[in-house]
């Protein structure tokens, strides 16, 4: 889609700098980001960290200032995000599509290299200690499946519209995942290292 030139091609005046907006938006996700990093390690005995006051607090400060951000984007004349879109219901439909789509693919990323690194690779030969190379070079097809399918998913949605492609490649992905989950923890490939 491109989005055309104003008629008389007039120069705008330059925007203003969101300040609030910017400053809320960082603090709070890094706030959140650095209290889900410490979350995940060992604390006091027990093996996560949870219950770490530290992280509470990180959380709890971090969601309060995503928080704050919403309300001051509503507020400020020249905002970072045009919350009022979200009222716009093809786009909060499609955001909300878009970030579920994305954490499934993070997790899905995540998983396979923990469990290649942990236990396909070591049940096939591999050296833990060559196994964090191998599970990179086994993820290799993904990130190039990435690389291809977004230029030619956007060509595509140019020319046919973006309803069908969305829906499809989001059943395609679900597909994939289900066919994930009926392997078996070992399965042979016939290769070996």
């Amino acid at each position: 889609m491109v989005v055309p030139e104003p008629a008389g091609n007039r120069r705008h005046p330059p925007g203003r700098i969101d300040w609030a907006g910017n400053i809320t938006f960082a603090l709070g996700l890094g706030l959140l980001l650095v209290a889900i990093t410490y979350g995940i390690q060992p604390y006091g005995g027990r093996p996560t960290g949870w219950t770490n006051p530290w992280v509470l607090s990180g959380l709890a400060v971090g969601a309060a200032l995503l928080c704050a951000f919403g309300i001051t984007e509503t507020k400020v004349p020249e905002p970072m995000f045009q919350m009022r879109l979200f009222r716009i219901r093809a786009f909060a439909a499609g955001s909300a599509a878009a970030l579920l789509g994305s954490i499934a693919r993070g997790g899905l990323q995540f998983m396979l290299v923990i469990w290649l690194a942990g236990i396909w690779l070591p049940l096939h030969g591999y050296a833990y200690q060559d196994t964090p190379l191998w599970a990179g070079i086994y993820m290799l097809p993904l990130t190039v499946g990435f690389l291809i399918a977004g230029p030619v998913s956007g060509i595509l949605s140019d020319k046919y519209g973006q309803r069908l492609f969305a829906t499809a490649g989001l059943l395609v992905v679900a597909a994939a995942f289900t066919g994930l989950m009926l392997l078996p923890v070992d399965f042979p490939t016939g290769r070996s290292p």
